[in-house]
This record gives C-alpha cells, sequence and structure tokens, in this order.
C-alpha cells in the first residue's frame, strides 16, 4: 500500500492526475494506515476531478465530506464537489456542496468566487429568488467585488423574466452605470422592455433614443406606441426623433405608412412645415386606400397654406372638394380654403368659407369653430353687425364654446 501511495503522490504532485488517480484506486483500503486514510481518500478525489472524470469524482468527494467532516481538506473538498457536480449537471448537488462551503467555512479560500458561482448556479436552476439572495449576500460580504454589475444585471434580469416590471429598473440601470462596456445594450433592451410594459411614456422615450439603444432591437410597435404617446402628451419634439426612427426601422410593415403621416403632424406641431410637407408629398404617393389619400391631401394643402404656396394649398383643397362633393372632408377642405384667403389677406372672403361650413354641416366640433372663426374674420373686415350676429348664434347654438 505505501508503494501505490507514494507513487500516487508522486504523480499527484508532478499534475498527471489521471495516473495519480489510477493509483490511488489501487490502493486498498483495509491494509492502508489509518493515518493516511483522509489524505488518500480527499486525493484519489481531487485527481479524479482534475482529471476531468467529474461523475466519479462526485462519488469520491461526497464519501470523503461524509466519512471525514472535520478534515482540514473538506473545503478543497467541497469546492471540487461544486465543480465536478456542476461539470456533470447535478446542479441541486453543485449548489449543496458550494453551500455548505460557504455556511460552514467562511474564512475559505475563494469565498467571493464561491458565493458568486452559488449565484449563477441558483440562475441556472430556474430560481430567480435564489439568485437574488446569493448576490445580495454577495455584495454585502463584498461591497467593492468586481461583480457589482454582474449582480446588477442578474438582478434586474430575474425581476424582468418573472414579469416585476418595476422591480427590475433600478438594478438595470446600475448595471449599465457600473459596467457600460458590458451591460450598456443589454440593460437598455430591457429597461425598454420594463418601460414599455409599465406604459412610462417618458423615461421609455429616453431610453429608446439613448446612443445605448442603437444595438438594442425594439420591436416597431414599441416606437410607435412611444411616438404616438409622445404627440398626444405634446412632446412633438420627442414624437418626431422617434417616429423617425420607426421609419427607419427594417420591421415598421404595416406601421411605417400611417407613422409618415402622423411624423408630418408632429413636424407641422414645430413649425416645421417644409418637412411636413415633404413626408406627406410621400404619403399621399403611397396612399392606397382613397380615404387615406384624400387625409393626406388635407393635411398637405394645410401645410403648403402655412408655406405660404397658396396656389398649390388651394388646388389640393378643391381637388378633395371636387372628389368629395359633401361630407367631412369636403368641410374640411372648405375650411382650409378660408384659411388660405385669410392668410392672404382676405378676411372677408374667408368669412364667407367658414359661415358656409356653419351652415352646410351640422358637426359639432366644426359647426361651433367655423362660427367662431367666420365671427372673428367679419370682424376684421369691418363687418360689425354680421360678427355680432354671428357670436350670438354661436353663444345659443354652442354654449359650451368658449
Amino acid at each position: 500500500p505505501r508503494v501505490l501511495w507514494r507513487l500516487a503522490e508522486r504523480a499527484f504532485a508532478r499534475g498527471d492526475y489521471a495516473a495519480a488517480a489510477a493509483a490511488y484506486a489501487q490502493i486498498p483500503s483495509a491494509a492502508l494506515d489509518p493515518s493516511l486514510a483522509p489524505e488518500v481518500a480527499f486525493r484519489w478525489g481531487a485527481s479524479l476531478a482534475k482529471a476531468g472524470r467529474h461523475a466519479e469524482a462526485g462519488e469520491r468527494l461526497e464519501a470523503f465530506t461524509r466519512k471525514f467532516p472535520s478534515d482540514p481538506n473538506v473545503p478543497t473538498a467541497l469546492h471540487l464537489l461544486g465543480l465536478s457536480a456542476q461539470q456533470s449537471g447535478r446542479l441541486d448537488a453543485a449548489v449543496n456542496a458550494l453551500q455548505e462551503l460557504a455556511d460552514r467555512f467562511p474564512k475559505a479560500e475563494g469565498r467571493e468566487e464561491t458565493l458568486r458561482r452559488i449565484a449563477l448556479l441558483e440562475g441556472a436552476r430556474g430560481r430567480p429568488a435564489a439568485l437574488r439572495a446569493a448576490y445580495a449576500r454577495l455584495v454585502q460580504e463584498f461591497p467593492k467585488t468586481r461583480f457589482l454589475g454582474e449582480a446588477a444585471w442578474w438582478t434586474g434580469a430575474s425581476w424582468l423574466d418573472e414579469k416585476k416590471f418595476a422591480e427590475a429598473i433600478a438594478p438595470l440601470e446600475r448595471a449599465r452605470a457600473l459596467d457600460p462596456s458590458a451591460y450598456a445594450a443589454s440593460a437598455t433592451e430591457r429597461l425598454i422592455l420594463a418601460h414599455y410594459a409599465l406604459r412610462q411614456r417618458i423615461p421609455l422615450a429616453q431610453e429608446l433614443l439613448a446612443p445605448s439603444a442603437k444595438t438594442a432591437s425594439p420591436a416597431p410597435e414599441i416606437w410607435e406606441w412611444a411616438a404616438r404617446r409622445s404627440a398626444a402628451e405634446g412632446d412633438p419634439a420627442a414624437a418626431v426623433a422617434l417616429y423617425t426612427k420607426l421609419l427607419a426601422h427594417p420591421a415598421a410593415g404595416a406601421l411605417r405608412h400611417p407613422a409618415r403621416r402622423a411624423l408630418a403632424a408632429s413636424l407641422a406641431a414645430r413649425g416645421e412645415w417644409k418637412a411636413a410637407a415633404e413626408n406627406l408629398e410621400g404619403y399621399v404617393a403611397e396612399a392606397a386606400d382613397p380615404d387615406d389619400a384624400i387625409a393626406g391631401r388635407l393635411d398637405l394643402a394645410r401645410a403648403r397654406r402655412a408655406l405660404k404656396e397658396f396656389d398649390r394649398a388651394r388646388e389640393l383643397a378643391e381637388g378633395v372638394m371636387t372628389e368629395q362633393p359633401e361630407g367631412r372632408a369636403n368641410a374640411e377642405a372648405r375650411m382650409i380654403l378660408g384659411e388660405i384667403l385669410d392668410a392672404q389677406g382676405k378676411p372677408g372672403e374667408a368669412a364667407k368659407q367658414w359661415l358656409g361650413v356653419a351652415l352646410l354641416y351640422d358637426d359639432p366640433q366644426l359647426a361651433p369653430d367655423a362660427l367662431a372663426r367666420a365671427a372673428d374674420a367679419f370682424a376684421r373686415a369691418g363687418n360689425a353687425q354680421e360678427a355680432a350676429r354671428l357670436r350670438e348664434e354661436l353663444a345659443a347654438k354652442y354654449p359650451a364654446k368658449p
């Protein structure tokens, strides 16, 4: 037995772990000096682990820790057992071994890495709460650990996987701040998902437009929602930026066409009429639905009027009136003709156009607006009597109109 033991020890010392494992396996335990038994049991398991024979190593190391629980090599054995169990796919056994190492031997070498490995294994086992607890323990014991960014990222990602979107935000932001080279893109992508799920328009828009979002791939529906809400909430600058990104999205599909008109509306809200008109020209050219084309031409007429391209604006409005001799589109076209005349310094003629809308269309939105505009235009044209009459009519028929 002693000859075999010396052969095994020499092989172990020179790093020939396969030979060492073979030699240790041949030592008859009954003939072995009891004082050498713990060392041989440990070295046998360690040799198997280092030789990559992880399933056998697990059996030997488990037997060693059970038989010699107070041996000085137990911490190392538990460490190797954890690694071997992980390599052989026995994740529960791996966590149990490393957890025992962490709990029983707080001063053992490599504790920081042990706590980290426990956290990662808990994640691999599909136990997000245990993963977060393990990372929290790591950060508590090692406040300056080099794994701070990783701990934050996995904490946030695990919350997101559980659809706890509010809880995911802070750790994901922390991960990105701690280690932007590793987590800027992945954290931003998940923050976008969290803010979208929570319908938080402002932070969502900020994340979408941040430089770190360039490598993320948010779905076009997310861009569309953020853009639409930005426009509805009076933030045309954000809406313009978001709609522009949506139009360039390779998967925008059916969202691209309506986004072009919406982009034009946001550009108009910012007074960028030339860009609005250019987008509307494209929208009208692409429109497959006649109603879409008419709506686009009406918007384009307004844009051309704002650009003082009065002939083109009139042409567009009158074209709609010809195609739509009645109905809402006809009324809007008449309103635009009034705006063109008013912009040309012809308030009396503009008033007649608007009054015609009020008389012909009993629309609860257009009619009071048309009456109010007609009254104001008649007043500016010097027809105070007609202006007063229309204001009385407006107050009587539409008392809610300011």
